[in-house]
């Protein structure tokens, strides 16, 4: 099978697939849309790496901690509950994909990345397992 016929194949599939749910009257989202609106590279932070963050000081690069000038957004950033499903549903996102915001724990010697990175798996999949349909 060429690639364009299976790209056509699977999409056509994919459209047949839509347009039977909406026949059907089904919803594809709770706003009513036929399609969920996703947002890619949604940046979040835990605790433990803003506290980390500041202990760095100046590392030549800029790094948000929770009293720095960026201190209004680390405050959004490790909201991964309540209140970023709040401003989701505010903005018709349907479901985030979470990233580390940047510049991720490769600025910190191994055992502190090896720490944090625990830290911030466990964090996200608690909120992805009480949010499944939105994270």
């Amino acid at each position: 099978m060429h690639r364009r016929s299976l790209i056509k194949g699977t999409l056509g599939a994919a459209l047949a697939t839509g347009a039977a749910k909406l026949a059907a009257g089904a919803k594809g989202t709770s706003s009513g849309r036929p399609y969920r609106r996703i947002a890619c590279e949604e940046g979040f932070l835990v605790p433990e790496v803003l506290a980390a963050n500041a202990a760095l000081g100046d590392i030549g690069i800029p790094l948000i901690t929770a009293d720095g000038p960026a201190a209004f957004l680390a405050k959004k950033l490790v909201d991964i509950g309540a209140g970023r499903i709040a401003a989701m549903d505010h903005d018709g996102i349907d479901m985030q994909l979470l990233l580390l915001s940047a510049p991720g724990l490769q600025v910190f010697d191994p055992d502190t990345a090896v720490s944090l990175a625990r830290a911030v798996n466990d964090q996200a999949s608690a909120a992805c397992k009480a949010h499944p349909e939105r994270l």
